[in-house]
């Protein structure tokens, strides 16, 4: 930026961008210059620190409003440990997104990604807001070559479905829809988690998330 003649003091803002990367703390150096017209005292420069928080941040900055429609690799910023647990440090499925998470083009309706190369013990968080207290069915899009796999969802921590079982669909390109139905929420904000228990030793991808009927 440029100081306009005249002007004795100037605000320079450093807005950080949020990612999925979990860095530690990180250094901006800023630095004035003098020119022609102007000399510069000392000091000429400063250093402000950037703190890595270890919090979670919904995906597109806002939380998921249930009812609603969530895409399963919209899963919250916070990196690996806290919006997150892969057991490999590479995206295996190289897409959309860069974190330890497999993300993977999918061959679904419609096209898009989906969660694939799932292992045991895996989890994904996603704060959403509940508008309207009641009970809802999560409807999961799945695909599985082999039946056996196992998954569930928490509110806030709590295991509110408990174990649900992968069927055979027939192929990996070949996704259906599966409801669990009877899960009570209030109103506000929770973190949902979606949890992979069991694999039967493939790739057991779940596409997207449906929480939209309430009954």
């Amino acid at each position: 930026m440029t100081i306009p003649a005249n002007v004795a003091s100037a605000t320079v803002t450093v807005a950080p961008i949020s990612d999925d990367l979990v860095e530690g703390s990180e250094t901006v150096i800023l630095t004035i210059s003098s020119n022609a017209a102007y000399t510069i005292g000392s000091p000429g420069s400063n250093t402000v620190t950037i703190n890595e928080t270890s919090g979670l941040a919904p995906f597109s900055g806002t939380p998921l409003a249930v009812p609603g429609f969530i895409e399963a690799e919209n899963f919250d910023h916070g990196g690996e440990g806290v919006a997150y647990h892969d057991n490999t440090a590479a995206n295996e499925g190289g897409a959309y997104r860069t974190t330890g998470v497999d993300v993977q083009v999918v061959a679904d309706t419609g096209g898009g990604f989906g969660i694939g190369h799932i292992q045991a013990g895996e989890w994904l968080k996603y704060i959403v807001d509940v508008q309207t207290a009641g009970t809802y069915t999560f409807t999961t899009r799945i695909s599985a070559g082999g039946g056996g796999g196992t998954y569930h969802y928490e509110i806030d921590g709590a295991d509110v479905t408990g174990p649900i079982v992968i069927g055979n669909t027939g192929d990996w390109t070949i996704f259906v829809n599966q409801s669990t139905a009877g899960v009570a929420l209030t109103t506000g904000q929770h973190v949902m988690g979606l949890v992979f228990d069991a694999t039967n030793g493939g790739d057991n991808r779940r596409r997207q998330l449906d929480p939209a009927r309430c009954r």
